[in-house]
């Protein structure tokens, strides 16, 4: 694998993707801001262990799908289709607060080389959060980042952060800390079994 492309789901200007305002007063947590955290997290750890990467989106504003999967699309071109692979990462919500909990992937309908790597992220999901958190398992998605980009791609959806306990565990630094690895580790994993793409 030559390249990993980090897009951090959603932008400021996303309506909803926050959790709940909580009796207590715990602070909201705002989906765009914790994935471009997430992100510049997993690009640092990346970066350091000699793994090219890049951030899809600095910005903070929510920047269009279409314009995400046109730049994904130009840096697959320079660095080869096939040894490219799209990571978009997002947090989750249920329709009603506190019925939803666990940690998910998501690849596009039919068989494609991506449902290949996610079954790198779901092996270390399993072994990072397996023990404390349900792993919802890998799912066949109509998501246009997964739909749209030349290279194979996959989305991660990292607890719900409208379950208390789900929240409570994405604020701790260590839970922070072990969502980043599950990213790095598979990816470190992905790169071993394509050497030579």
């Amino acid at each position: 694998m030559k390249m990993i492309i980090l897009d951090a789901g959603h932008g400021s200007g996303t309506p909803g993707k926050r959790s709940p305002k909580w009796e207590d007063g715990a602070p909201q947590l705002l989906e765009w801001a914790y994935n471009r955290r997430l992100v510049a997290a997993i690009s640092d750890k990346l970066t350091r262990c000699g793994i090219a990467n890049t951030v899809l989106v600095p910005e903070e504003e929510d920047i269009p799908l279409r314009v995400r999967c046109q730049r994904a699309n130009d840096i697959s071109m320079r660095n080869g289709i096939a040894r490219t692979l799209v990571v978009s990462v997002h947090c989750n919500a249920a329709q009603q607060p506190n019925t939803g909990t666990g940690w998910e992937v998501h690849t596009s309908p039919g068989k494609t080389k991506a449902d290949e790597y996610a079954a790198f992220f779901l092996r270390e999901a399993g072994r990072q959060l397996g023990k404390d958190f349900r792993i919802r398992g890998h799912y066949d998605s109509n998501f246009y980042i997964l739909r749209r980009t030349a290279s194979p791609a996959l989305l991660t959806e990292n607890l719900f952060y409208d379950n208390r306990r789900d929240y409570d565990f994405m604020m701790t630094t260590e839970g922070f800390n072990q969502l980043v690895n599950l990213h790095v580790d598979a990816i470190i994993e992905i790169c071993k079994a394509t050497v030579g793409l």
